[in-house]
């Protein structure tokens, strides 16, 4: 938010840390999301049997898919935003 804030001051590197630095707490928020719906559904699938079971497991594979796709996305967003930081120092 900081560099948003200071981003018609500091003109175009600003803006693209203040993206760089958007997309990582996107992919971050979404990592915690899908740890958390991972454990809950992992805690469903143990009270429940049959194809609801099936289910819960088949979503939790597929959340934790999603889960590697972010990983990445997050580590090369923050690899470009300290390639881009060098202005701010």
């Amino acid at each position: 938010y900081a560099a948003e804030a200071v981003e018609p001051a500091a003109a175009k590197q600003a803006k693209k840390f203040a993206k760089d630095t958007a997309k990582i707490q996107d992919a971050l928020g979404e990592l915690n999301d899908a740890a958390v719906t991972g454990e809950w559904l992992t805690t469903v699938a143990e009270r429940v049997d049959g194809p609801a079971a099936f289910a819960a497991g088949q979503m939790s594979q597929q959340i934790i898919v999603g889960a590697t796709t972010r990983d990445t996305l997050w580590r090369s967003a923050h690899t470009l935003m300290k390639e881009r930081t060098a202005w701010f120092s």
